[in-house]
């Protein structure tokens, strides 16, 4: 036997409060799953247009690439495209490299003639970059003598992303990823190609930007176990590296996640 024990209005005015809240609720997860629906779809396109962009051969794709570059900057300077134009003639767009989990990195290759070589520059970029856009920079540092070598990060610029709903631009499921694809770069493509110069060693020297800093301080730390004896890098130059990245809580990382996945960005 059911007994109400109060006033009549406010029992009403409970119930017509509590069918206020589920319906807001029911609207909210509503709208949330609408929003990701769409985010999903505008990311299946981007997938689409990546995918062309895979499809080009390597000489091809380096002059469509500097050219759409310079196309869509909104205030291209004589110097800037100069910059792009001398980039794009002389790197070698390799095919792409199989990383240690078989994820497909676009490499760069910027090489001196036989014998000029005085170091070789491992470059790296920040976030959501390119090394394009560094080609003012390599164009200097080429002047110099230096043999450039670098890949964009996976996720970013022309390489492969790391899937999940067609592929998540710039995401990784862990930050240990990024420093195995570059000591992999190292071992496999750099090291070969530097192992000598007239039989003396050239110095190879790690640089990078932002976050392209915090995964070359980050490779150096770890290769080999952090093993003193085993270097990866002669030198490092460290352009502001985002040190506050390997502090972030993973609580906080949970919450990122969980946000991703509601709306997907």
């Amino acid at each position: 036997m059911l007994c109400f024990v109060g006033d009549a209005r406010n029992i009403k005015k409970d119930f017509n409060m509590l069918g206020f809240q589920i319906g807001s609720v029911v609207l909210f997860v509503s709208s949330v799953l609408l929003t990701r629906n769409a985010r999903l779809k505008d990311k299946l396109d981007d997938s689409r247009y990546y995918k062309q962009l895979d499809s080009y051969e390597a000489a091809s794709m380096s002059k469509i690439a500097a050219t759409s570059l310079i196309d869509k900057l909104s205030s291209v300077t004589n110097e800037q495209k100069q910059n792009l134009l001398w980039f794009a003639a002389m790197t070698k767009f390799s095919s792409y490299i199989s990383c240690h989990d078989g994820l497909k990195l676009q490499a760069y290759e910027i090489p001196q003639e036989k014998g000029n070589t005085k170091f070789v520059v491992v470059f790296s970029t920040g976030w959501s970059e390119t090394i394009m856009k560094y080609a003012g920079v390599l164009k200097t540092l080429h002047s110099l003598g230096a043999a450039i070598y670098g890949f964009d990060l996976r996720g970013q610029g022309f390489s492969e992303s790391t899937g999940w709903y067609y592929g998540r631009i710039t995401h990784i499921n862990s930050f240990k990823s990024y420093c195995e694809d570059l000591q992999f770069f190292v071992e496999s493509v750099v090291r070969p190609a530097s192992c000598s110069n007239g039989g003396n060693p050239i110095p190879i020297v790690f640089m990078g930007n932002s976050l392209g800093a915090l995964i070359g301080y980050h490779s150096q730390k770890t290769y080999f176990g952090g093993n003193a004896s085993h270097k990866l890098f002669d030198r490092l130059i460290l352009s502001v590296p985002c040190f506050g990245m390997a502090a972030v809580d993973v609580k906080l990382g949970f919450i990122f996640e969980l946000l991703y996945w509601l709306v997907p960005t």
